[in-house]
């Protein structure tokens, strides 16, 4: 569990020292950053996970998650931080328990530059952190689903007028607890 808690801390640090970067209140953020960000954002996209293996998936659903709970507790300048501090791949591997109360401690007073930056880009991705993802798992369930493989074939009588019409279909059609008349 040692291990974990260095990776929050050692992420914590970085959240810090990028928000240290901010030295006066007319700073924004940089042409870099901004690409930085931007690249954080695209994740949020449905089509991010369309190539990716069922183990990038994952990695990707967690960093969404992540920034989502950062960005709903915390808001967007520390979302914004934390998109700056650490490649995606690294965000994933962080607890996300953990991580807030960490984030959490660090009582950060942005510079305005930073703040109206943060503020800005969030409200531009404003949907997508306040969504919530299909999980992996209903993602491939309803991908596999029964219902497309019915389509276009013959459906099951849904009424007892069915049952009674279709005869010998009816012999087949088990129907617990219904009473037909």
């Amino acid at each position: 569990m040692e291990a974990t808690s260095s990776l929050e801390d050692k992420f914590v640090e970085r959240v810090k020292s990028r928000g240290a970067h901010f030295g006066s209140d007319s700073s924004g953020l940089d042409g870099h950053q901004l690409k930085t960000i931007q690249s954080c954002f695209e994740i949020f996209a449905e089509s991010a996970l369309d190539s990716l293996s069922q183990a990038q998936q994952y990695r990707i659903l967690r960093v969404r998650k992540l920034f989502r709970k950062v960005y709903s507790t915390l808001g967007p300048v520390m979302v914004v931080l934390c998109m700056l501090a650490d490649s995606v791949t690294n965000i994933a591997k962080l607890n996300l328990e953990i991580l807030i109360p960490k984030l959490w401690d660090q009582i950060y007073v942005p510079k305005k530059g930073l703040k109206d930056a943060a503020t800005a880009l969030c409200q531009e991705h404003q949907a997508v952190l306040e969504s919530s993802d299909t999980s992996l798992r209903k993602r491939k369930r309803n991908q596999n689903s029964l219902h497309r493989d019915v389509v276009g074939k013959a459906s099951l009588p849904t009424t007892a007028q069915q049952v009674r019409e279709e005869g010998s279909e009816a012999d087949r059609v088990e129907c617990k607890g219904a009473v037909f008349m």
